[in-house]
């Protein structure tokens, strides 16, 4: 069976809920437009509580597994300068001949002693890269058994706002759209206020802003000029594995 849209298949919200939900934005004067976009951050809202957040690992999680890929890649390059030369160039032989498919490609470049000893280099990077974000995280004062929802309910926020920013609401700490993101939050069964998700919101919508246009010229670089600072940072991780051969 076709869809026309996500909100053909998602739940709808309880029926006394979506009244009263419906009724604060009615108080506040919002549009049939605008209630209408309040009402599927709702339902999104609802649908990440009920299914999504209950497998979001917790901070604790989050830490072994990265501790784990630091243990693991390391290991998995130390294996990878011990295997003999000729096994390493069969098995480069072996992956050459069969495609990786679209979602993997072959690397541009890649040192002489084969691809093998590029991966070698690539997961001593994510070795020192999840040490480094362990350090990171360990000085930002992650808690042990919290999950990390604040950028998750980010995305809900920022619905809500995408639907009413025309509207004349005025933003700031218990103003009306901290209200409103209240009902919808109440709609949707978050057990919490969303006063700490609109601070979140309030305080990184600029940067994620400015982070999402970057990320969206980076991609069009990358899709109109192969060669752009992408292809050179390839072309550098490739000669930086020419001369790590001998390690």
């Amino acid at each position: 069976m076709e869809h026309e849209n996500l909100f053909d298949i998602l739940e709808h919200i309880e029926a006394h809920k979506r009244d009263e939900l419906l009724k604060v934005c009615r108080d506040m004067r919002l549009s049939e437009a605008a209630i209408a976009g309040v009402e599927e951050a709702a339902r999104l809202l609802r649908y990440f509580e009920t299914y999504q957040k209950p497998q979001i690992p917790t901070d604790r999680a989050l830490r072994a597994s990265l501790e784990k890929i630091e243990k693991l890649s390391r290991e998995l390059r130390g294996a990878i300068d011990q295997a003999g030369r000729f096994d390493k160039l069969a098995m480069h032989d072996f992956m050459a001949q069969r495609s990786l498919g679209g979602f993997l490609a072959w690397p541009s470049s890649v040192p002489l002693s084969g691809v093998v000893d590029y991966i070698g280099l690539a997961l001593s990077h994510l070795s020192s890269a999840a040490a480094a974000v362990q350090k990171q995280n360990h000085g930002a004062g992650c808690k042990g058994g919290r999950r990390k929802l604040l950028h998750h309910y980010y995305f809900h926020i920022n619905w809500v706002w995408e639907a009413v920013q025309d509207e004349g609401l005025s933003l700031g700490r218990g103003g009306p759209f901290e209200r409103l993101c209240d009902a919808v939050f109440m709609a949707a069964g978050v057990p919490a206020a969303s006063e700490g998700a609109v601070r979140y919101f309030y305080e990184k919508r600029a940067q994620i802003e400015i982070d999402r246009a970057s990320w969206r010229e980076d991609v069009f670089e990358s899709a109109t000029n192969p060669e752009s600072n992408g292809g050179m940072q390839r072309a550098r991780f490739a000669a930086d594995a020419g001369e790590n051969k001998g390690s």
